[in-house]
Order: C-alpha cells, then sequence, then structure tokens
C-alpha cells in the first residue's frame, strides 16, 4: 500500500496580498471529523458580513497547521449569492492524504479585498480497513523497443527499471490486467504475422508472457477492459468491415468470445469504459461526419443496450480519452466519463452516468504543443488524472489533478527524449 504525498504549495501569505479573516465562515469540516479515503464530503462555508458579489470560490487543506502550507482543494468554483446568510457547499472526494492534523481553508475571492476562514481546529484523514491506496505507474517504449516502468505516486518517482526490450516489429496494442494479479501486463502484436503475446509484469520486473495466438492484420485492437466482470482484462477487436468481436481473457487464454455487433466505419471506436456502473466495460462511438456520440452497453461479449450519448462538432472538437474524474453515479459503481479537447488546447470533462450528461466543465486550457498523454489515477485518489506531453525536443511530462471537472492540483514529472514514447498507464505494482 502507498499512501499518496502529493502536495501542491500554494503561498501562504494571502493576507499580506490582499486577503483578510472575516466575512466568511467555514462551516465544516470545522474540527473532529474522520474522513475515510475516497468518500464524498460535502464542505459547506457562509456569507457572513457584507453583501458581496464575489467572483468565485477557492478552497485548500494542509497537513501542518491553520497556518499552512497549503494544498489546492478546488479553484474557481462558481460565485453563486453574495448575501449575508447564503451557504455554499462543494462535493469533495477525500484524497489519500492520511493524516490526523488536517485544516481546510475558503477564500471568497473578490474584485477588491478576498475574506477567508480556516478550520477552527484539526480533522482527520483515515484508511478505512481492507482499502488498498493504488496508483497508476507509466509505460514508456524507447524508438529502439526497450520497454521502461515509471511506478508512480503522485509527481514523485519512486522506482523505475524495464522489464526488456524486444525489436520494433512487435508493437504494444495495450496495457490491463490480464491474469487477475493486481499488476497490469502488456499486450504485444507482431506488426507482421499478426500474433499476439502478453508478457506479465509485476513492479517494473518481466515475470512471465503468454502466447494468445494470432489474428490477421484486418483486425485491430481497439480497447482493452473488463468487459465481464470476471478474471481479467479482456480484448475489444475491430475488423476492416466494421465488425466487433471481444476475446474474454483468462491471462493468455482466450476463455470465450463474441461479436457485439457491426457498424460502418462512418463510426469509430472513441474508448472504452464502464458508463453504466455494473462493472463491466462498455463501448463509446462517435460518427466521424456529425459528431454524434453512441454507448453500447456490454455484458461480456453481448451487447445487452444502446443509446445516443450527445454529440460535439467534430471539426472542433475531438475526443482525448475515457476515465472516471469524479467517482460519482446514481449506481453502486462510479462509472466512466468523456475527456474532449479543443481546438484551442481546452480541455473540457463531461461527467456521465450511462447516456446521461450529468455535469460538464473545464479544468483548463493549454497550447496544442501539450498533448494528452494517458489517463489514469496517478494520486491514489480513484480519480482519474490527466497526463500530458510536450512536443518540444525537451519533452516535458506534467500531470493535472482532477476531481469532477475541477483541476486541484498540477505538477511536473520532468523532461524525456522523444526517442522514447509513452505506450501506457496503468497500475503495474498493485500499488
Amino acid at each position: 500500500m502507498r499512501v499518496s504525498n502529493r502536495l501542491v504549495f500554494v503561498a501562504a501569505l494571502f493576507v499580506a496580498a490582499g486577503s483578510t479573516q472575516g466575512h466568511t465562515l467555514l462551516l465544516n469540516p470545522n474540527g473532529g471529523e474522520v474522513l475515510p479515503v475516497g468518500s464524498v464530503f460535502t464542505v459547506r462555508w457562509q456569507v457572513t458580513g457584507g453583501n458581496y458579489n464575489p467572483l468565485n470560490w477557492d478552497l485548500w487543506y494542509s497537513q501542518t497547521g491553520a497556518g499552512g502550507p497549503w494544498t489546492e482543494l478546488a479553484f474557481d468554483l462558481p460565485a453563486g449569492s453574495g448575501a449575508i446568510g447564503s451557504i455554499h457547499s462543494y462535493n469533495w472526494t477525500v484524497p489519500s492524504v492520511v493524516d490526523d492534523t488536517m485544516w481546510v481553508r475558503v477564500r471568497m475571492d473578490n474584485a477588491g479585498v478576498d475574506y477567508l476562514d480556516v478550520s477552527d481546529a484539526s480533522f482527520s484523514i483515515v484508511v478505512t480497513p481492507g482499502t488498498v491506496i493504488t496508483t497508476h505507474d507509466i509505460l514508456w517504449r524507447h524508438e529502439d523497443g526497450q520497454t521502461f516502468v515509471w511506478l508512480m505516486d503522485g509527481t514523485q518517482l519512486i522506482a523505475a527499471g524495464s522489464p526488456g526490450s524486444v525489436g520494433k516489429v512487435w508493437q504494444i496494442a495495450g496495457v490491463g490486467d490480464f491474469d487477475g494479479d493486481g499488476n497490469a501486463d502488456i499486450l504485444w502484436r507482431h506488426q507482421d504475422s499478426g500474433q499476439i503475446v502478453v508478457w506479465y509484469i509485476n513492479g517494473t520486473q518481466f515475470d512471465g508472457f503468454g502466447s494468445v495466438g494470432g489474428i490477421s492484420l484486418d483486425w485491430t485492437v481497439e480497447g482493452i477492459a473488463n468487459f465481464d466482470g470476471l478474471n481479467g482484462d479482456d480484448i475489444l477487436w475491430r475488423h476492416n468491415s466494421g465488425q466487433t468481436y471481444i476475446w474474454l481473457m483468462n491471462g493468455a487464454t482466450v476463455v470465450g468470445q463474441g461479436s457485439p455487433g457491426s457498424v460502418g466505419q462512418v463510426w469509430q471506436i472513441e474508448g472504452v469504459g464502464d458508463f453504466d456502473g455494473d462493472g463491466n466495460a462498455d463501448i463509446l462511438w462517435q460518427r466521424v461526419d456529425t459528431g454524434q456520440l453512441v454507448i453500447w452497453f456490454i455484458e461480456g461479449t453481448v451487447r445487452v443496450d444502446s443509446g445516443l450519448a450527445g454529440s460535439a462538432d467534430p471539426n472542433v472538437w475531438e475526443i482525448a480519452g475515457v476515465g472516471d474524474f469524479d467517482g460519482l453515479a446514481s449506481t453502486p459503481t462510479s462509472t466512466a466519463d468523456i475527456l474532449w479537447r479543443r481546438d484551442n488546447g481546452q480541455a473540457v470533462i463531461w461527467l456521465m452516468d450511462g447516456t446521461l450528461r450529468i455535469g460538464q466543465g473545464s479544468p483548463g486550457t493549454v497550447g496544442q504543443v501539450w498533448q494528452v498523454a494517458g489517463i489514469g489515477d496517478l494520486d491514489g485518489d480513484s480519480l482519474s488524472d490527466i497526463l500530458w506531453r510536450n512536443q518540444s525536443p525537451a519533452g516535458q511530462v506534467f500531470v493535472w489533478f482532477i476531481e469532477g471537472t475541477a483541476r486541484v492540483g498540477h505538477g511536473s514529472l520532468g523532461g524525456v527524449s522523444h526517442v522514447w514514447q509513452i505506450a501506457g498507464t496503468d497500475d503495474f505494482d498493485g500499488e
């Protein structure tokens, strides 16, 4: 088990910079609360003086005391009412920062003087017995064929190593936990023969392999996910004709297979994820000419339902990935959401519950020199984060930590030459 130690420090001298105590009262957490990691806690505060027109609200937490230093919790929250007595709230997914001396601060951001308040006493963040905090790691591939795994905790590289090297005729087709041991594995495909091989990985170490078999090159791997809720991850294929096919896997053995359907090539698979919270991955489609989205709900190899999920102009917006950014849903299991990227660099997240968009917002905008390189939970808060790579020669890698649609922190992982490419993000060490 690893506890995230991500700290994105924010300058603590807000009083000197035009902030002052008063006119805002933090209602909770206000001391004594015990918050389990991964739970959703409602932070509440009240306007107690003046009648303001706030620009927005900002929240932080501290592990040190009422004087900080502070870590971003949520920034630029909607202003709402500035009238005396008005109450505001934010649903906070409790991060994996286990400590019994936690504090929260709220700030009313005004055009003039800003007002803030801090918890009266400390509260605790705890790990519920049986809860394992895991983080996603980064798989790299060198142009000469070598692989390399970075084991991550937030922005901290805690270990690195190479599970091996193989000729460039072998391409990484995806990563996923095929044997159900809690560690992600690497799926390889031979570009001449179509042969499929799984490398089993334990941290940074090669832990054996298995040959899955071969399939002709007119079939393409479109996704790795658990479609039946059993064993480990499975493989989604698509034929040049438009037919889809799922291999249900147990290690390197195909234990079941079948086609959930076929659709013309005007429809493209944009991602896989559990959109309805039933524990089985589903398929996200987009029509390339209209931008229309459709979700196929899958159980095993069977399409049990489908539905329209909105649309976006494909000349302006593109889907950059699928992940669970909010951990919330109407079902006991959280659901997948959709990350979009606009042609001006803006990122937007659609929070989904089935085909229903239950929320949306932008965590920020960056120039097109930055490309989304992966989506995964890098800080262990059970929410997906966004991994960026700069296309300049330095190859800088950056992560945005996300809660819902808000960017609550960020950090640099350093620069890596573009002879190395990010081939996947997943949990390779089960920690």
